[in-house]
């Protein structure tokens, strides 16, 4: 087994003590002779740390496949020392990966002590904003302007070990650490694209005076402090979700349920439709209430004893409510804000619209996470 150490320079717009002190922090990724550790092999381990002031690469790789054992073991005793590995698509591949093979030796992996953070997993839900074409590294390093000296993908470089198993040729070895080495470099610079990620899970602040209403569009500009790698404009469907045939009618009578979110350098726009409606508010009890048929309303028992039996029945569940005409937003959280429905069972949710910022802001952030599923 070679094992090879150098001091390296990592260049990130990042600022990853968001995520945990830096000695804390191991990334890493490993390549294969295929996908599965019964019929393949285990040939190259990337590591990337903070030690005494410097990021250090280390590299273990295999010269045998009789090496396997020996990477393993010595990846274990870093990982000991690191609470937080940080890699890219990890959690399906490197980690079980490693889990098994290491099982085949009687090895048990230690990673149930240590975090895991899959860059992945972060980004998956930030891939229609950015209009990703896919979650791939290469494609996520595109977007970020990223560029790489390494001409191959991992599949690529399973012959070139194997040549190198045959001839050890020098030039191949090289081929083999610097696909794994840019991996593994650029994977801090991968972490830039979660400022989206941190901008719309409330690291932003309303501005107060720049709240508009203008053709039933409401329309809020959100100061930032995190730099984001480049401008997103962004259009979606306020109710994105699978709809009844009656919501989609009731929608039609709309002229867009659009929202549109444009996000900067220091500040993210987001225009939502107001929608101007008789909805109802229904109540869950509705055995403690009694409906008025004439008023198209229902009453709390202990208010009703006022009205005429005749004028009065016992509320069901499909009308059990109030009617309320206001002004109207997409509701994107049902526990947090009061849910009106143009009728029993929809799935449109709404709630009524308040100009206040301290209403705003945090419906704002709700509306963000829920539309984005961040």
């Amino acid at each position: 087994m070679r094992i090879i150490h150098k001091k390296v320079s990592v260049l990130s717009s990042y600022s990853m003590e968001r995520i945990a002190p830096l000695d804390q922090l191991l990334f890493f990724d490993i390549e294969t002779t295929g996908f599965s550790p019964a019929s393949s092999s285990l040939y190259l381990i990337g590591m990337l740390s903070f030690e005494n002031g410097c990021w250090n690469l280390t590299q273990l790789f295999a010269e045998s496949l009789s090496d396997e054992q020996m990477l393993l073991e010595t990846f274990f005793q870093i990982l000991a020392q690191k609470k937080l590995l940080i890699h890219f698509n990890g959690d399906m591949f490197d980690i079980p990966y490693i889990t098994k093979c290491a099982a085949q030796y009687g090895i048990l992996a230690p990673f149930s002590s240590i975090e895991s953070f899959d860059i992945y997993k972060k980004i998956k839900p930030l891939k229609s904003l950015l209009g990703l074409s896919s979650l791939k590294q290469t494609s996520i390093e595109q977007f970020l302007c990223l560029t790489r000296k390494d001409p191959f993908d991992g599949g690529q470089l399973i012959p070139v070990y194997q040549e190198y198993l045959r001839t050890r040729d020098e030039r191949g070895y090289y081929a083999l650490l610097l696909h794994n080495e840019e991996d593994v470099l650029q994977m801090p610079k991968l972490l830039s694209i979660l400022s989206y990620y941190d901008v719309l899970k409330k690291q932003s602040t309303l501005v107060k005076d720049r709240i508009s209403v203008q053709n039933h569009i409401l329309t809020v500009v959100m100061e930032q402090t995190i730099a984001i790698p480049r401008p997103i404009h962004y259009e979606f469907d306020c109710f994105s979700f699978k709809k009844s045939t009656a919501d989609q009618q009731f929608l039609t009578s709309f002229p867009s349920s659009y929202a549109a979110l444009d996000l900067k350098d220091s500040e993210f726009s987001l225009s939502i439709p107001i929608f101007h409606l008789d909805l109802k508010h229904f109540y869950e009890d509705y055995k403690n209430y009694f409906y008025l048929p004439e008023e198209d309303t229902a009453i709390h028992k202990k208010v009703a004893v006022f009205v005429d039996k005749d004028h009065r029945i016992n509320a069901k569940k499909c009308n059990c409510y109030t009617r309320r005409l206001d002004d109207y937003l997409p509701n994107p959280s049902p526990t947090q804000f009061p849910v009106f429905l143009p009728a029993y069972r929809s799935k449109l949710f709404f709630t009524p619209y308040q100009e206040e910022p301290s209403f705003l802001e945090p419906y704002i952030h709700q509306f963000l996470e829920r539309q984005i599923g961040i």
